[in-house]
């Protein structure tokens, strides 16, 4: 079981207004690649000003996002140990189906 991070519009990333605040947190099983838990959290940038940070702090392994524009903007979050997922991954199009995003 691992805990991802989902944007809330399937982007982690808005070009006009930046990072997404609304995730969804769901717990996916990686056996049977099935999402259990799923709940809805919101970072609040003032509380928590580095995502990453925020993200760790809700025990979340990895960030998934539907966009692929917005893959090369988040490198940064590799390098701080949060996997990415991006739209070709099985597990991917399996949550976002899930969430109807």
């Amino acid at each position: 079981m691992t805990t991802l991070a989902v944007p809330y519009y399937g982007n982690l990333y808005h070009s006009s207004t930046g990072y997404e605040h609304v995730f969804f947190i769901v717990s996916y099983d990686t056996e049977t690649e099935c999402s259990r838990d799923i709940s809805m959290k919101v970072w609040d940038d003032k509380q928590t000003p580095d995502l990453t940070a925020w993200l760790k702090e809700n025990e979340v392994f990895g960030v998934v996002c539907s966009d692929p524009e917005t893959l090369p903007l988040i490198e940064k979050f590799i390098d701080k140990g949060i996997t990415v997922l991006g739209p070709e991954s099985r597990c991917t199009q399996g949550i976002m189906k899930n969430l109807l995003i």
